[in-house]
């Protein structure tokens, strides 16, 4: 089976991640999207709170590229509700990162998913972004990012969609070690990992949350792949 152009990209991309992050110094190419995929991360939290009911206050990101999200559960679901905003961050990523390499294939779509963004990143940085490293840098990427859906330049905004959808996948496997594990750094104070959370809400260990985590992701990328093979 012949692999078409889009699909071809995206693996290659995927393969230039793997190299990337094995090189020290080359890693600094990789820093803006490392930032976007712990806001990814960050708003997956507070979103899913929402949604179900609780609060978002408000989350910080730091220039290592942890961040934090400040949240309350509903009460009415309890440690389900709980678990479900905890499991929602190392999720959020994938699942954006299968919508931009979907949508890159298609030239309107994908303005229109860069251009949502842009604005997206922007009402958070005003609403819930409460760090000033956060603030500045998310600024100045939704700017960006919004510049580059209005431009006229349809290869610029396939491979942004491609780097982010790519990189948001990526995320998951630069985290593996805090998913394996119950804890985690964030500017110089330690937390509960994600999967730790859900573990102490619905027992299980959480390596079996890390590992469902890591299949759902590999399993929304062979879905992205296989729906850029279709592209005509």
């Amino acid at each position: 089976m012949k692999i078409k152009t889009p699909t071809l990209i995206s693996i290659c991309l995927l393969a230039l991640n793997f190299i990337i992050f094995q090189i020290q110094p080359l890693r600094i190419v990789l820093y803006p999207f490392i930032i976007l995929s712990t806001w990814f991360h960050e708003m997956g939290h507070g979103l899913s709170s929402l949604l179900l009911g609780g609060k978002f206050f408000y989350l910080q990101i730091f220039p290592d590229g942890n961040g934090v999200a400040y949240v309350s559960s509903s009460n009415s679901l309890g440690n389900i509700g709980s678990a479900l905003v905890s499991l929602s961050g190392p999720l959020f990523p994938p699942i954006i990162g299968y919508v931009f390499l979907v949508s890159s294939k298609n030239l309107n779509l994908n303005r229109l998913i860069l251009f949502l963004l842009s604005l997206a990143i922007f009402i958070s940085d005003l609403i819930w972004v409460r760090s000033t490293f956060g603030f500045i840098f998310l600024l100045i990427m939704s700017i960006i990012i919004f510049l580059i859906s209005i431009s006229s330049n349809k290869s610029l905004q396939f491979y942004i969609s491609q780097v982010v959808g790519i990189q948001a996948f990526m995320s998951v496997y630069f985290s593996l070690g805090y998913l394996f594990s119950s804890y985690g750094s964030t500017n110089q104070s330690s937390l509960y990992s994600d999967t730790e959370n859900v573990a102490r809400n619905l027992y299980l260990p959480n390596w079996f949350w890390a590992i469902l985590i890591i299949a759902i992701a590999i399993f929304l990328l062979y879905k992205a792949l296989k729906s850029l093979q279709k592209t005509n």
